[in-house]
């Protein structure tokens, strides 16, 4: 019933995991790249696997409404840190790139294909790169 963590018990740690790596797992492809609004850039798959986490969320849907809204401020200050840790960076590639749309899918493509421990795919050349040869 929740009183005691089992896993603990024998060993086992906590894995921060989600429903779009479970996907990957199962060999799901990745799909195109898509850039959702407030959660930022993803793709086909793992914005299934978010819609699902968000769907099954036992805190969210079991939860009384003032532990939905840390949880929720939790998460809003979360990301903020991480957009303030990395702001020269984020900056940069805003607005010093040419093509910061490009480069940004570029970057959470191959972050997200590292994260899955995909390595494979990440030597393979950008499919959504344009082949200028002969112009």
């Amino acid at each position: 019933f929740g009183t005691r963590d089992a896993a603990a018990t024998i060993g086992l740690e906590p894995v921060d995991s989600n429903f779009g790596e479970t996907l990957h797992v199962w060999g799901f492809p990745e799909g195109a790249y898509i850039e959702l609004p407030v959660l930022g850039p993803s793709n086909e798959r793992d914005t299934v696997g978010t819609v699902v986490d968000l769907v099954l969320d036992p805190v969210g849907t079991l939860a009384n409404r003032p532990q939905r809204q840390v949880r929720s401020g939790a998460r809003v200050l979360e990301r903020l840190d991480a957009r303030g840790e990395f702001d020269d960076s984020v900056s940069a590639l805003l607005y010093e790139s040419t093509d910061s749309y490009s480069q940004l899918r570029s970057l959470s493509t191959q972050n997200r294909r590292f994260d899955l421990g995909d390595t494979a795919s990440m030597v393979e050349d950008d499919p959504f790169e344009l082949d200028t040869e002969g112009f």
